[in-house]
């Protein structure tokens, strides 16, 4: 009965080693989407950054414009 129940202790403590690695691949994998998720949210800011600054050279008078060019 106790080598049953020593048995059943290590399955369980099986079952749990496994269960935690593959929480530990999921967690991993979300921080590499998280990595890229924010990678393309700083380029989405840039691309934002930079229509901002081509629409506010255009409506800038032409001679900003022009000493700007220089």
């Amino acid at each position: 009965m106790v080598d049953r129940n020593i048995l059943a202790l290590h399955d369980r403590i099986d079952e749990e080693h496994f269960d935690l690695h593959l929480l530990k691949g999921a967690v991993r994998a979300l921080q590499e989407r998280v990595v890229l998720l924010e990678g393309e949210v700083r380029q989405l800011r840039r691309d934002q950054l930079e229509r901002e600054d081509c629409r506010e050279l255009r409506s800038d008078h032409p001679e900003k414009m022009s000493a700007l060019r220089r």
